[in-house]
């Protein structure tokens, strides 16, 4: 079942009926089964209103 964001609620109750849920946040950022990521993105630093790029991943 896919989970978007702002549905938290949604998500905690099916996880309570035991079912999985994948959860689509915003960055498009997936993860695999041991929590790595897949393709690729870049890591920013926000600072006094700037974002600054920080590590291509």
């Amino acid at each position: 079942m896919k989970i978007y964001p702002g549905e938290i609620n949604k998500a905690i109750e099916i996880l309570r009926e035991g079912k999985s849920i994948n959860y689509e946040g915003v960055t498009s950022v997936e993860f695999d089964k041991f929590g790595d990521t897949l393709g690729l993105f870049l890591e920013v630093d926000l600072k006094k209103g700037k974002l600054k790029g920080k590590k291509l991943r």
